[in-house]
C-alpha cells in the first residue's frame, strides 16, 4: 500500500521538472489554495448529519453530511485493487446511449469542478540511448475536452481530436476502452486491462504516420482519495466567492513504470522506459451555492493545436 508520505514525494518529483517546462498562472493557483485553505476549516466542522457506513471493503468508517453528500476524512486505508467499475463507472459517474458515454449528473454541468471522468497520466521517460526524452501529461476529461499534450526534447506536441467519446466494451480494443470519434485528425483511447491490472493510453493520426502508445504497469493497491460510489472527500472550495461550496472528489492515484512507442516521420519509432502517475479521478459539488451560479475562471493555458500535423 501506498504511503501518504510516498504519494506526496512522487508528486513533488513529477511536478517539478513538468512546472518548470510548463510554466502556472501563480495568482490563480494561489488564489484557490489560500481561499480553501481559509474556507475548508468552517465548512468541514458546520453541522450536518454523521455515522458509520460500510463500503465495498466492509471497514467501517466515521462519515459526514454536507448538504446530503457523504464525506469521509480519508479513505487512504482502502487496499483494492481498482475493479472495472472503478475504472468505467458507468450508472455511477457516466452514462451510456449506446456506444456515447457522457458524465451524470450530478458529475455534469456547467460549473468547473463537474467531472464524471478523468482518467490522466503523467510520466517522464528516456530513450535507451539516453539521446530524447518524453514528457506526456493529460488523458480523458468528461464532460470537459481534456486532452494529451507529448514533450520531446525540447517541443510540445498537442494532438488535436473529435468529440463526442465513446464506450467499447472490448470488440474493437483488447479490453473496455473510452474513445474519441472518427471526426477528429487524431484519435485519443484509454483502455483499462484490469485483469492484470494495466493501463494503455494511445493517441494516433488518420494519416498513420504519427502515434505514441502509452502502457502503465501499476502493481499493487493505490492511494485512494474515494470510490465512485462514496463516501467522497473534499478536494478545496469550488471558487473563492463560494466559499461554502465544496469541490468533493473520489479518486485513486498508481505509481509505476510505463513504456511508450512514439512513431513521427522526423524520428521513424522511438522506445521510451520511465516513471509516471496513473490519476483516476470523479469530482462534483456540494453546498448551498447551486451549479452555474458561479464559472470557475480557466487556469491560463495554450490551446490545443495539431503540432504532430504541422511539425512534420
Amino acid at each position: 500500500m501506498i504511503r501518504p508520505a510516498s504519494l506526496i514525494a512522487g508528486l513533488v518529483v513529477l511536478s517539478v521538472p513538468i512546472i518548470q517546462l510548463v510554466g502556472s498562472d501563480a495568482s490563480n493557483l494561489g488564489r484557490w489554495a489560500l481561499a480553501s485553505a481559509t474556507a475548508l476549516p468552517t465548512v468541514l466542522g458546520r453541522a450536518g448529519g454523521s455515522g458509520q457506513l460500510m463500503d465495498a471493503t466492509k471497514r467501517p468508517q466515521k462519515v459526514f453530511a454536507v448538504d446530503g453528500v457523504q464525506l469521509a476524512r480519508s479513505n487512504s486505508w482502502i487496499t483494492e485493487v481498482p475493479t472495472l467499475q472503478d475504472g468505467h463507472p458507468l450508472g455511477i459517474t457516466l452514462e451510456r446511449k449506446g456506444d456515447i458515454v457522457d458524465a451524470k449528473p450530478p458529475f455534469k454541468g456547467v460549473w468547473g469542478i463537474s467531472l464524471g471522468k478523468g482518467l490522466l497520466i503523467y510520466g517522464i521517460g528516456k530513450t535507451a540511448d539516453q539521446k530524447h526524452t518524453l514528457i506526456f501529461m493529460g488523458g480523458i476529461k468528461i464532460p470537459v475536452r481534456g486532452g494529451m499534450s507529448v514533450w520531446l526534447d525540447g517541443k510540445w506536441l498537442r494532438p488535436g481530436y473529435g468529440l463526442p467519446f465513446h464506450y467499447n466494451d472490448g470488440k474493437k480494443y483488447p479490453a473496455p476502452t473510452i474513445c474519441t470519434g472518427p471526426s477528429g485528425s487524431f484519435a485519443l483511447s484509454t483502455t483499462y486491462h484490469y485483469h492484470q491490472p494495466r493501463w494503455t493510453y494511445e493517441v494516433s493520426g488518420k494519416d498513420g504516420r504519427h502515434s505514441v502508445v502509452i502502457e502503465v504497469r501499476t502493481p499493487g493497491a493505490p492511494f485512494w482519495v474515494g470510490k465512485a460510489t462514496g463516501p467522497y472527500t473534499a478536494f478545496g472550495i469550488g471558487d473563492p466567492e463560494a466559499p461554502k461550496t465544496l469541490n468533493v472528489c473520489g479518486r485513486f492515484m498508481l505509481f509505476g513504470s510505463f513504456t511508450a512507442k512514439l512513431k513521427m516521420p522526423q524520428h521513424g519509432e522511438l522506445l521510451f522506459k520511465g516513471w509516471g502517475v496513473k490519476d483516476r479521478e470523479y469530482h462534483h459539488a456540494a453546498g448551498p451555492n447551486p451549479p452555474g451560479a458561479i464559472i470557475r475562471p480557466a487556469i491560463r493555458r495554450l490551446p490545443f493545436r495539431k503540432a504532430m500535423v504541422s511539425s512534420t
